[in-house]
């Protein structure tokens, strides 16, 4: 995850000096039901490292929107929301006093074939399975794997599936979870692809060789935002 405090030692340690746009940006949204307001954030949409704009890189897939959750004077990062699946996020219908799950996907475009759920995991949001056409995936990073054998790949787990392209033995594949209907792992193929990449399917689980790569750290989840931040959050968080 990428946090207010790791911008801001990045873009030092690049050389340069983190600023705040004017105005900031961000996204109100009540996912505990409590009437005071969560705030999603770009954090990358809102600052900038003058000085030194390559210092934050996130690859071709976006990096993630966080939420913050107002907690005594301090903002409180309580999730992290794929670049694809903030734009469309919504708070679904939750029992008086849950967190209610958010689900996104497509960048908010429609018609969408795969919608992302975040569930509350009592201390944090967490990507835990998809909706890809109506076929439930359970979350499941499997990482960087090889296929060692050919495989075919598919549009959708089981017999109905279609075939739609044949990943050959020593295919590097990046596994993302695994179907609920049948013995399938929804892949990609580049780690760099998009989640509406028409290349995402099911491949049967044959074999894979390979290791899951160590996860990024999440640092300072809970750190004080500073106050050119606190006061766009504030802003938003206002009905």
């Amino acid at each position: 995850m990428l946090s207010l405090d790791y911008l801001s030692s990045q873009c030092t340690a690049s050389g340069g000096t983190l600023k705040a746009h004017q105005p900031s940006a961000a996204w109100s949204l009540d996912v505990d039901g409590d009437a005071s307001a969560e705030v999603l954030v770009d954090l990358i949409a809102n600052f900038d490292c003058n000085g030194a704009p390559t210092a934050f890189a996130c690859g071709s897939t976006g990096c993630p929107y966080l939420l913050y959750k107002k907690r005594g004077d301090s903002w409180v990062e309580i999730g992290a929301i794929n670049a694809d699946d903030a734009p469309g996020i919504q708070v679904l219908p939750a029992e008086e006093g849950k967190y209610a799950t958010l689900r996104g996907g497509c960048l908010g475009q429609e018609p969408c074939s795969e919608f992302v759920h975040y569930e509350w995991n009592g201390a944090a949001y967490a990507r835990t399975w998809i909706n890809f056409k109506d076929h439930p995936v359970d979350v499941a990073p499997g990482g960087l794997m090889t296929l060692t054998a050919d495989s075919a790949v598919i549009d959708a787990p089981g017999k109905k599936g279609q075939v739609i392209e044949e990943y050959p033995a020593g295919t590097a594949v990046i596994v993302i979870g695994t179907a609920r209907e049948g013995p399938y792992s929804f892949v990609s193929p580049c780690n760099a692809c998009r989640s509406a990449c028409s290349r995402w399917a099911m491949a049967l689980k044959t074999d894979f060789r390979g290791s899951t790569p160590p996860a990024s750290a999440s640092i300072a989840a809970s750190a004080r935002t500073p106050g050119e931040l606190a006061g766009s959050l504030a802003a938003a968080a206002s009905f």
